[in-house]
């Protein structure tokens, strides 16, 4: 009975052991999409320098990374060493940090080259012998990788043209969407039997006049992909990708309406604020015209006062007594604020 008993409890164990590891599930995105590095080579005199300053550069990147998902550390004289790390804006903290290790593990593929880049899915990691940080387009290293072609998911009302023309249109939105919200945005597009995906993202450190320029090659350049299902523009400051795949979190659509949410807010502040000063401004007139009126009543009485002392109307007591047979009440015309009015 008690083996039964026993049994039993390892058994709701595993259950919920496996139910907290299921909802615990996170995809850090680890797939290599492309390693890059330099044809020149550092001597080898410099290769133990250069393996301890990549190591001390890492662990500083890696203490921005664990802080805010991406991070810029440089460090070394001879030689130089300037790297920086950038997740993806939809991966949580702990997927970031599971992305940034494995790219740490492949970017030492590098040494001893002068610099070196790699893309995962999920995050990009570089190390070069200048500061970088703000480069938007690189010639010479940014590249596209296509994925399968076409054909590979071709149905009978699935025309190879207008999964061309779907896949541009896409890529037109997702570059938008990035450049309005701060160099993150994701898309996506119903094109025949296959919905495509997509994703385009600017590394932190650039501005984002250089963003728009790196989103706008990225765009251009992965056109040359639009005859394959999938396809990845990997340049020096930013990241566009496509797919008939969902690669991207669910959390992702929601990071990239923030942007425009906050345009939105942005709009209604500024209405306000310019109901606010038209209201202002019309009180101000307002105000203006009732001080003109009283200062012209002011100015009036002012004249009339003047006429009245000019006038030399001003009469002895006993004068008034006889015109008015001593203020008698059959002479009296009127009640007056300023007392009565005889005749």
């Amino acid at each position: 009975m008690s083996n039964l008993a026993s049994s039993h409890h390892h058994v709701l164990l595993f259950i919920l052991f496996s139910f907290f590891i299921s909802i615990s599930y996170s995809d850090p995105r680890i797939q290599e999409a492309s390693l890059n590095c330099s044809a020149t080579m550092y001597p080898p005199t410099l290769t133990s320098t250069l393996i301890t300053t990549f190591t001390s550069v890492m662990e500083g990147v890696l203490e921005q990374v664990t802080e805010q998902n991406w991070g810029t550390f440089h460090q070394g004289d001879n030689p130089p060493i300037y790297a920086l790390a950038n997740c993806m804006q939809d991966l949580s903290s702990t997927e970031c940090l599971l992305c940034f290790a494995e790219s740490r593990t492949k970017l030492p593929r590098c040494i001893p080259s002068i610099s070196g880049r790699v893309y995962l899915d999920g995050c990009f990691l570089r190390y070069d012998n200048y500061s970088f940080f703000g480069e938007a387009v690189d010639k010479k290293h940014d590249k596209v990788v296509c994925g399968k072609p076409f054909e590979s998911i071709a149905k009978q009302d699935f025309s190879k043209l207008e999964f061309t023309q779907s896949v541009d249109e896409l890529i037109n939105n997702v570059t938008r969407v990035a450049i309005e919200n701060h160099g993150f945005g994701v898309s996506h597009i119903k094109s025949g039997l296959a919905t495509v995906y997509s994703m385009a993202q600017c590394w932190k450190p650039l501005s984002s006049h250089k963003c728009r320029e790196c989103l706008d090659a990225a765009a251009q350049e992965i056109r040359n992909c639009t005859s394959s299902i999938e396809g990845r523009s990997l340049n020096a400051g930013c990241y566009l990708r496509y797919s008939t795949t969902k690669f991207y979190s669910t959390d992702a659509d929601k990071l990239s309406d923030a942007g425009f949410s906050n345009i939105g807010v942005a709009i209604a502040i500024a209405l306000a604020a310019l109901a606010f000063s038209l209201l202002c401004l019309f009180g101000a007139c307002l105000g203006y015209k009732r001080l003109e009126i009283l200062r012209k009543e002011r100015n009036n009485l002012g004249r009339l006062s003047s006429a009245v002392s000019k006038s030399n109307l001003n009469f002895k007591y006993e004068t008034l007594e006889k015109a008015t047979e001593f203020f008698d009440p059959s002479r009296k015309l009127g009640q007056g604020g300023a007392g009565s009015v005889f005749r």
